[in-house]
């Protein structure tokens, strides 16, 4: 198995690289392309790329960085005991703010039964274990949804979450729409958004729209039968209260991956990126808390989009947009020196990637890819000019989270795991 990939990289980074300046911090980019091949050593040649507006990107600007990088390795997975049930996802924080990687991992179930529905949070350690303790929780209703943010900006990770309750006697609903803000202990103190909305549909995706340090809110909209109709975004207005405005289909693609808020263009102000059926969808913000314009979209052409990721992959400074797909593609669509992104070039042989994410597993200052697809993990080294065939490790995962957790300098990986657990595979490339 084998991979063309064509890098234009900057001048500055290549010399950068060149001289061990690699800093091993996850996420790093430039222009590429990428493409397949039979041989390996055809990553030498000029595959340019398409971009958006149809122009052709030059492979005059591209430098040869191509380096000898070991191979990966991974000590055996440590599996963490949680109280979920049905591990669903995991994040990292540091809600201790001690300057250590934590991990936060929610239930999923659904089960009636069950008790789970909260949100464990493991101490990280620092060496690379982290530690379990009843009660460091924060409570999620069974099939409630949940994410990480730093609700009131004191530097410690908190808890957003969504999610109802059915009194069995009146039969009458509650809706629950707050944050756990973090104690610094494990122990987290619950608040409300206002209002609570009676309707909210699927995931919960969180962001800064406007730069004031308040979180917003993002959910998959969709009708009474559950049946996806764009996403909702639930704009704060710094006091925790709370204005919904949807953006529906056709104008807007329905989501079928999380979504990334951040800034994408370079112009300091938040934007909201996610993938859909055929195609990725970037959404521009205006810096106020409005999403602009007409979306732009990039045709993915190849099997279904399930997961994204965000990362400057050679090095020029710009974020560049990855997003996961079934039929072992993930597609690179590359950011542009002189502004928007190059058309999805496809890298193959990485299983269905129903998770993706970004680490530099070689510590070489470039961010590498991994992938899941459900009982693997394929990990594609970042050369410079391009990708070296996956290592696969035999796991079984789900949603993925990447981050130096033993301070080598070297991304680790953590991934929920058959219940109730999270694995954790620490790295140990040489």
């Amino acid at each position: 198995m084998s991979f063309t990939v064509r890098w234009l990289v900057s001048a500055t980074a290549l010399a950068l690289l060149s001289s061990g300046c690699g800093n091993g911090a996850k996420g790093s980019t430039a222009d590429m392309a990428v493409g397949s091949s039979d041989d390996m050593d055809n990553a030498e040649s000029d595959l340019g790329g398409t971009d958006t507006d149809g122009a052709t990107g030059s492979g005059d600007m591209s430098m040869d960085m191509k380096q000898a990088h070991p191979p990966l390795s991974f000590a055996t997975p440590t599996t963490l005991m949680t109280t979920e049930a049905i591990p669903r996802k995991v994040w990292t924080g540091d809600f201790d703010a001690n300057g250590k990687i934590d991990l936060l991992v929610q239930d999923g179930s659904i089960i009636a039964s069950s008790t789970g529905g909260d949100v464990d949070a493991l101490a990280g350690v620092g060496d690379g274990s982290f530690a379990y303790q009843a009660g460091h929780a924060f409570t999620v209703a069974k099939g409630g949804y949940a994410n990480v943010f730093d609700v009131n900006n004191d530097g410690k990770t908190d808890g957003v979450y969504y999610y109802t309750t059915t009194n069995p006697i009146s039969h009458m609903t509650s809706y629950f729409f707050g944050f756990a803000t973090s104690n610094g202990d494990g122990t987290f103190t619950g608040g409300s958004f206002s209002p609570a909305p009676t309707s909210f549909g699927k995931g919960l995706y969180v962001g800064d729209l406007n730069n004031d340090h308040a979180v917003e809110v993002f959910t998959v909209k969709t009708d009474n039968s559950s049946n996806p109709l764009g996403f909702s975004l639930f704009m704060n207005d710094g006091a925790n209260t709370m204005t919904r405005t949807d953006f529906v289909s056709p104008t807007y693609p329905v989501p079928t991956s999380d979504l990334i808020i951040r800034d994408l263009n370079g112009d300091g102000k938040a934007d909201v990126f996610y993938a859909a059926q055929n195609q990725a969808v970037l959404v521009t913000g205006d810096g106020t808390g409005t999403l602009s314009g007409t979306p732009t979209t990039f045709s993915t052409g190849i099997g279904n989009n399930l997961s994204v990721a965000v990362a400057d992959l050679n090095a020029d400074g710009k974020p560049d947009l990855i997003v996961g797909q079934t039929s072992a593609h993930v597609a690179v669509i590359l950011s542009q020196a002189t502004g928007g992104f190059l058309a999805p070039n496809d890298v193959t042989g990485v299983g269905d990637a129903n998770f993706v994410d970004v680490g530099d597993f070689d510590g070489d200052g470039l961010p590498d890819l991994v992938t899941c697809d459900g009982d693997n993990l394929h990990f594609l080294v970042n050369l410079g000019n391009g990708f070296a065939a996956p290592t696969t490790i035999a796991q079984t995962c789900g949603s993925i989270a990447v981050a130096d957790f033993n301070g080598d300098h070297l991304a680790d990986v953590a991934t929920v795991a058959p219940a109730p657990s999270a694995a954790v595979l620490i790295n140990s490339t040489h």
